[in-house]
C-alpha cells in the first residue's frame, strides 16, 4: 500500500528539513516562516532551531496526512455489510453478517474470506486474488484481472467470471448458471444439480460433478450445459453426467467427432479450437459416448451421453 504523507506538502516542510539537515546556522520556524535564536525554557534548558524542526517533523509525520482512501474500509448497517473496498496493497478482508454487497478490493494481491446469507456484487480487481465465500446467494463475482483462486459453496450461484488470467475456480451448489472462465488458461471445477457454465477464451481444463442425474438418482433431474464460441481455444471437459455443449459460430457441419472408449474429440473446420469430453464415475460403463445435434432457440446444441 502506497502513502504520500502530508509533511511534503507542508508550506514549511522545505525550510524545516534544510534547517536539520543543512550546516547553516540554526533557526526557529515560526507559523509565518520567520526565524529567530534557540528558545530558553524556564529550567534553563535551551532547544535549539534544529531540535524544534526534528521535533515539528515527527509531530506531522505521527498526526498528519495518511491518505485514507489507500486503507480497507468496510461499512455496515444493522448486521448488513453495505460496503467493503480495499486499498491499493495486498489486503486481507474476513467478512460476515446478514448480507453483503459490494466489495470492491481494488489492485493488489488481496484475500477475502465471506461467510452470509447472501452475498453480490463483488469485484476483486487486478492481481492475484483469493475469494472463499459461502452464502445461500451468491451472485455477480468478477475476479478480474490476474491469476485468482474462487472457491464458492451455497445453494444458488450465478454470474460469476474469474476475469482475465489464469484462474482456479471451484463452485459447489445445487443451481449453478453463468459461471464463465473468462480469458486465459483456467481450471474449473462445477459440482451441482444444475450446470450452465463456459470456460471462456483460453485453453480451459473443467471437472463436472453432476449431483442430479440419471445415474445419480435414477432420473434425469438436470443436464450441465457448456458453452462453446468460435474462439475459445482448446477445452478438456471430464464429467460424470450427460453434457449439452451450446455451441456459437459454428454449423453442424464445420464439426468432426471423433470417439474412443468413453471419450470424445469436437474439431472444428477451419479453427484450431477443440472440445474433448471424457465421462468418468460410476454412472458411465467406458462406452462410446452417444450423441445428437438438436437447434435449441436458434443455437446449436450438442448432447452428449453416457452409455
Amino acid at each position: 500500500m502506497s502513502t504520500i504523507n502530508s509533511f511534503y506538502r507542508d508550506p514549511n516542510a522545505v525550510a524545516y528539513a534544510s534547517q536539520l539537515f543543512s550546516g547553516s546556522r540554526p533557526a526557529a520556524i515560526t507559523a509565518k516562516g520567520q526565524s529567530h535564536p534557540g528558545t530558553a525554557f524556564e529550567d534553563g534548558s535551551v532547544q535549539s532551531s534544529s531540535q524544534r524542526a526534528l521535533a515539528r517533523i515527527i509531530e506531522i509525520l505521527s498526526l498528519g496526512g495518511d491518505d485514507s482512501a489507500s486503507e480497507a474500509k468496510v461499512t455496515d448497517n444493522l448486521g448488513y455489510i453495505t460496503q467493503a473496498s480495499g486499498s491499493e496493497g495486498d489486503d486481507k478482508l474476513t467478512l460476515t453478517g446478514r448480507a453483503i454487497y459490494q466489495v470492491e478490493t481494488g489492485a493488489g494481491d488481496d484475500t477475502v474470506m465471506a461467510k452470509t446469507a447472501a452475498m453480490s456484487g463483488v469485484a476483486l480487481g487486478d492481481g492475484k486474488d483469493s475469494l472463499k465465500a459461502s452464502a445461500a446467494l451468491l451472485t455477480d463475482i468478477d475476479g478480474g484481472a490476474g491469476d485468482d483462486d474462487l472457491q464458492l459453496t451455497g445453494a444458488l450461484i450465478m454470474n460469476v467470471t474469474g476475469g482475465d488470467g489464469n484462474d482456479t475456480i471451484k463452485v459447489s451448489g445445487q443451481t449453478l448458471t453463468s459461471i464463465d472462465g473468462g480469458a486465459g488458461d483456467d481450471t474449473m471445477y462445477l459440482e451441482g444439480n444444475r450446470i450452465f457454465a463456459s470456460g471462456g477464451k483460453g485453453n480451459d481444463t473443467v471437472t463436472i460433478h453432476q449431483t442430479g442425474t440419471i445415474h445419480q438418482t435414477g432420473k434425469d433431474s438436470g443436464i450441465a450445459e457448456y458453452a462453446f464460441a468460435a474462439g475459445d481455444g482448446s477445452d478438456t471437459i471430464t464429467t460424470d453426467g450427460p453434457l449439452a455443449l451450446k455451441l456459437d459460430g459454428y454449423q453442424q457441419s464445420d464439426i468432426t467427432i471423433s470417439t474412443s472408449a468413453n471419450a470424445m474429440t469436437i474439431s472444428f473446420a477451419g479453427s484450431t479450437d477443440k472440445l474433448t469430453v471424457a465421462f468418468d464415475g460410476a454412472g458411465t460403463k467406458g462406452a462410446t459416448p452417444a450423441y445428437a445435434f438438436s437447434n435449441d432457440s436458434g443455437r446449436l446444441t450438442l448432447t452428449i451421453k453416457p452409455t
